[in-house]
């Protein structure tokens, strides 16, 4: 126990007062039981979801809006880019991000980018340019080891990221903190479960108040 208490301690710091949410949206899980019945394509989306949750979580972050989870999936199974062979096999990342820019960013008012290559950024947290892009309000989806999660803020006073995980797991670190938690840039370069390799920017482009017209 006093162990694991250390282990936690060390990548979990307090996050800056001024990066919060909006009120309006809260961290949405793919653990959460309802998901667990909701299939596209023969995978459900709380087994394959995380690349769905990641985008739907930074959207959410960025405007306060909630995005249709399954209609979202749904749409990425109709263009080939989510759960294409039976039994699911998740987001095809090169794929599916810039093109639901392409689809939703002009209702949720965001927009991805995912390099000129529309294909995302190879690169891992010691990007300079995430962390600027996160620390200036934006957020991202990154991959990590077999899964998606999204950053939602970067602390540059102590090199922390703000990691939102929608599926909260003891082998990412993630469990304890229900998936809302701090981590140092050596965590996310080092930790076999957690090591970025890839992301995609997602930006605002409308306020907050823009969207009373949306259901959250």
């Amino acid at each position: 126990l006093a162990l694991t208490l250390a282990f936690l301690m060390a990548i979990v710091v307090i996050p800056p007062a001024s990066k919060k949410a909006s009120a309006a949206y809260a961290m949405m899980r793919q653990t959460d039981t309802k998901w667990h019945s909701v299939y596209v394509n023969g995978g459900s989306l709380a087994g394959t979801g995380c690349g769905i949750f990641s985008l739907v979580n930074a959207v959410g972050y960025l405007t306060g809006n909630q995005m249709d989870v399954e209609a979202v999936a749904r749409w990425g199974h109709s263009i080939g880019s989510f759960n294409v062979a039976y039994g699911g096999d998740g987001t095809y990342r090169t794929s599916f991000y810039h093109r639901a820019s392409d689809k939703y960013g002009a209702a949720y008012g965001f927009v991805l980018d995912c390099d000129t290559s529309k294909e995302g950024y190879w690169d891992g947290a010691y990007s300079t340019k995430l962390k600027n892009h996160l620390a200036n309000g934006g957020a991202a989806i990154a991959h990590v080891y077999n899964h998606f999660i999204a950053l939602v803020g970067y602390n540059a006073s102590n090199n922390t990221f703000h990691v939102w995980d929608s599926a909260p797991r003891d082998t990412r670190g993630t469990l304890a903190s229900g998936g809302d938690l701090w981590v140092t840039e050596n965590y996310l370069r080092t930790q076999q479960y957690m090591t970025i390799d890839w992301f995609c920017l997602a930006s605002s482009t409308k306020s907050r108040a823009a969207f009373s017209f949306l259901k959250a």
